[in-house]
């Protein structure tokens, strides 16, 4: 079990797949809000009670996406293979500020 922890993390490819995911989780984050309506929105007696639930999925949608496509093009060096591995000597090599820690 060790010796899977002292493995590189692979690096996520950026395809039509990862796509389908981020937008696949905010499609369940919108759908499981609007069937459930947790948190007090059964409450909500608006016509415009139904728009909440896919807000909150395309924000789910859209931080994804922006995780997986925005972040690793504007911080490259800190996304790149060997900052990824988790036999870092030390966390703030992590860092994409390198001066800040």
């Amino acid at each position: 079990m060790f010796r899977l922890f002292s493995q590189p993390h692979p690096i996520v490819e950026r395809s039509r797949s990862t796509f389908l995911l981020c937008a696949g989780a905010g499609l369940f984050v919108g759908l499981f809000l609007m069937i459930f309506q947790p948190f007090g929105s059964y409450n909500i007696h608006s016509p415009d009670k139904w728009i909440m639930p896919w807000v909150y999925g395309v924000i789910t949608g859209g931080v994804l996406l922006i995780h997986y496509f925005v972040y690793p093009r504007l911080f490259p060096r800190f996304f790149s293979e060997e900052k990824l591995d988790s036999r870092a000597k030390h966390p703030a090599d992590l860092s994409p500020f390198p001066g800040y820690w």
